[in-house]
């Protein structure tokens, strides 16, 4: 049998009041098909669920978006559109990783939205700004169009690629973590884990690996 999405609540308060004589903008509906993917899951995001969420009718939402593709398209947008952009002037990596941080901390704080992006690449306005800044970085570094083209889409799925993560791995450990590994064995492994930095938080092994990525020193003092 073909699992269904998870079904939300009719019984749950609507955005809008009922009765009320506000139209439903695309913004105010952006607003709610957000509100059930935060709260519900993406999968839980369709038009009748919405217009229930509205409480409104599924005619009024196909005024402003054609299909379901094309609201997620929005909401990921509009969500893109609020990461703050504006960094001085700086070498390449620290653009770049400014950037890249910045991108999967907006994702983190919408964890259920990030998954959508595997799908639904990001091209709107929203995500235009971020890819420039990001680009240009690279260009006026001497890198060449290809070598930045291929730089910005490595990056961007390793972003992606840890918020994906961001809802089960609170639950989940990182394999390495894993307590009472042989010493005899497994010696290597068991040192590590006695040291006690495994296994490390999502957030922190992202910027760990971005540095590394971005060939920024976090290895030298490390090592004996």
């Amino acid at each position: 049998m073909t699992p269904q999405p998870p079904a939300v609540s009719a019984t749950a308060p609507a955005i809008r009041v009922p009765g009320s004589r506000r139209p439903l903008d695309p913004e105010f509906i952006l607003t709610g098909a957000l509100d059930i993917i935060d709260t519900h899951g993406a999968e839980a995001l369709t038009m009748r669920a919405l217009a229930t969420h509205l409480d409104s009718g599924t005619t009024t939402l196909y005024r402003h978006f054609a299909n379901r593709a094309a609201l997620i398209a929005a909401v990921i947008d509009r969500v893109l559109g609020t990461i703050d952009y504006d960094f001085p002037s700086g070498t390449w990596q620290q653009v770049c990783k400014f950037l890249s941080q910045q991108l999967f901390d907006t994702l983190a704080a919408h964890p259920n939205l990030a998954p959508l992006l595997i799908d639904n690449p990001p091209t709107g306005p929203g995500s235009l700004v971020g890819r420039e800044q990001f680009l240009a970085a690279l260009l006026r570094d001497g890198f060449t169009p290809e070598a930045a083209g291929r730089l910005y889409a490595t990056m961007a799925h390793y972003v992606i690629g840890f918020a994906v993560q961001l809802r089960a791995h609170a639950e989940v450990a990182s394999t390495l973590g894993i307590p009472g590994a042989d010493p005899i064995r497994f010696p290597a492994t068991a040192k590590t884990v006695a040291s006690g930095v495994l296994p490390m938080p999502l957030a922190e092994e992202f910027t760990y690996g971005l540095d590394l990525i971005l060939g920024i020193d976090r290895l030298d003092n490390q090592r004996r």
